[in-house]
C-alpha cells in the first residue's frame, strides 16, 4: 500500500471465513495470492471490454448492464444494452481465474453461477468512492453478491436503513467476500471519501435474475438522485461513445 498508513477501525481480527457484525456477511481473507492477482489484472487488461467513466470511478462491465443515471426510470433498470455499453459477453477468465478462487475461499458459493461481472478500478488520486446503495432496488439478483479486493484494502461501510444501525468493516487486499441474507436484502452499503488506502480493482458478480422491474412496482429511491440535466448529459456522452466521438480510456491495471 505504498508505505501509506491507513487506519479506520477495524471490527474484526483475522479467522480466514466466518460471518461478521452485518448479518449474512462473509468474510475470507487472503483468499488469493500474489500471482493469482497479478494474473486477474493481466486478464482484464487484455479482455476486449472497454473503460467506462461513471460519476466517481471506473468500471469494466461483463453481462447485464446497468444504466446508473437513469436508475429511477423504466428503462435504466438492469438490461442487456443501454445504447452505449452493448451487453458484453462473459470473459473467459470468469471460469478459469475467478469462480475457482471464490469457491476455493466460500465453499457454500459452490452452485453459484454469476451472469454478471463488474470490475470497477478506484483512483487514490481521485478520491472514487461508490454511493450508499442496495444493489437490488433495481431488478431482482440471486441469493448471493460476492465481491474480491484486488491491489489494496478498503473500508465498507453499511447502514440498515430501518433503525439507523451502522457497521464499517475492513476488506482486506486480496479477500473475497459475499453479501447474503439481511446484508444483501436490508442493508445499504457503500466506500466512502477516503475509505481507500490507494489504487483498488474490485471485482463484483451477481446473479441477474430479472433484467427490469415490471411496469407499476415499486421501487426505493436512490440516495443519488439524478437530476434531469444530469440524464441529458449522460445520454450526450453515451451518444458521443457511441459514434465513436469520445476517446476511449487507455488504463493498465498490471501497472499499478
Amino acid at each position: 500500500m505504498g508505505g501509506e498508513r491507513f487506519c479506520l477501525p477495524t471490527f474484526f481480527s483475522s479467522p480466514k471465513s466466518r460471518f461478521n457484525s452485518v448479518p449474512g456477511f462473509i468474510l475470507c481473507e487472503n483468499a488469493f495470492t500474489e500471482e493469482e492477482e497479478a494474473a486477474l489484472l493481466h486478464a482484464v487488461d487484455s479482455s476486449p471490454a472497454k473503460w467506462t467513466r461513471r460519476r466517481t470511478r471506473i468500471t469494466k462491465n461483463y453481462g447485464p448492464y446497468y444504466l446508473y443515471q437513469e436508475r429511477n426510470t423504466p428503462q435504466g433498470r438492469f438490461r442487456y444494452t443501454d445504447g452505449n455499453i452493448i451487453h458484453t459477453p462473459l470473459p473467459d477468465f470468469l471460469e478459469s481465474l475467478v469462480m475457482p478462487i471464490v469457491k476455493r475461499g466460500v465453499p457454500q458459493l459452490e452452485e453459484f453461477k454469476p451472469n454478471q461481472l463488474h470490475v470497477a478500478l478506484y483512483k487514490k488520486e481521485e478520491d472514487s468512492k461508490i454511493h450508499m446503495h442496495n444493489d437490488n432496488k433495481m431488478g431482482e439478483l440471486g441469493p448471493f453478491i460476492v465481491g474480491m479486493c484486488l491491489l489494496s484494502d478498503c473500508y465498507m461501510t453499511f447502514v440498515r436503513p430501518k433503525d439507523g444501525r451502522r457497521r464499517v468493516l475492513h476488506l482486506p487486499r486480496r479477500c473475497v467476500y459475499v453479501m447474503s441474507g439481511e446484508s444483501h436484502h436490508e442493508w445499504r452499503h457503500g466506500i466512502l471519501k477516503g475509505q481507500t488506502a490507494s489504487d483498488r480493482v474490485s471485482f463484483t458478480l451477481r446473479d441477474v435474475r430479472k433484467l427490469a422491474v415490471e411496469e407499476g412496482a415499486k421501487v426505493t429511491k436512490s440516495s443519488h438522485m439524478p437530476s434531469k440535466k444530469n440524464i441529458r448529459d449522460q445520454r450526450a456522452k453515451d451518444a458521443r461513445v457511441q459514434r465513436g466521438e469520445r476517446e476511449q480510456l487507455n488504463i493498465t491495471l498490471a501497472d499499478r
